[in-house]
């Protein structure tokens, strides 16, 4: 999503020391191809490749369709990995949940590197969890995939991740409290690099306004919000 983009660009710029970074995107969002464009064209991009996948916003909601294009996607990262990640690194990944996610995680481990779930906003902090498969839907997974897939229910609880860095450490979903959890930097995000800011701004046709709220709400994922009926209850 935009959230994760946003803190990879801000931490890649200015906490990762790698000598060499990348960035993977799933176009799983509105826009995702103008956010892709606007950190290709940022001149203090950090990213030594950038590398985008299609994903499941420009899908219809079609099962099959949506598994074909995971398990592609899934063989894309593989691919990038051998060719261009051939020994073991720092690996942030925002949905553990996702093929993509968890191949990079697989890659990554098998390369000696460590992988970190970077929080995935409301999903670190709620009480949601993502549907559980059925045997035999779990089962079919594993054909389709790989034998090494799983069935995440709570981001940043698969096999492979190694820690997990949160703006709220202190706030973490109780099931996720036994991990290593690390702080991560609060200004990531408030000192944002204004050339990348600019050219997101510009590619979306948006335009800066400043306003004074007397409250600011934020709300979970939409999913969340239409399944409780949240609008109604703030109305």
């Amino acid at each position: 999503t935009p959230y994760h983009l946003l803190i990879a660009c801000g931490y890649a710029s200015r906490y990762d020391d790698a000598n060499e970074k990348h960035l993977i995107i799933v176009s799983d969002f509105a826009n995702a191809e103008k956010y892709f464009d606007s950190i290709s064209a940022w001149d203090n991009c950090p990213f030594a490749t950038i590398e985008f996948l299609p994903g499941r916003y420009n899908l219809k909601n079609n099962m099959v369709s949506q598994t074909l294009l995971h398990r592609a996607n899934g063989i894309r990262v593989q691919k990038y990995f051998d060719e261009r990640v051939t020994t073991g690194c720092t690996a942030y990944i925002f949905n553990d949940a996702n093929i993509e996610g968890q191949v990079a995680a697989l890659k990554n481990k098998k390369l000696g590197g460590c992988n970190i779930y970077m929080e995935d906003g409301f999903a670190a902090y709620g009480s949601e969890r993502l549907p559980r498969l059925g045997k035999t839907q779990l089962l079919l997974a594993k054909l389709i995939y790989g034998g090494w897939y799983q069935n995440v229910e709570i981001l940043g609880e698969s096999a492979h991740i190694d820690s997990i860095m949160a703006f709220y450490p202190n706030n973490i979903r109780s099931e996720l409290r036994s991990a290593n959890v690390s702080q991560l930097p609060r200004d990531i995000l408030t000192n944002l690099d204004l050339g990348l800011r600019t050219k997101i701004l510009k590619n979306l046709n948006a335009e800066v306004m400043r306003h004074q709220y007397d409250a600011l709400i934020i709300l979970p994922h939409s999913s969340y919000v239409r399944r409780h009926n949240i609008p109604n209850i703030i109305h």
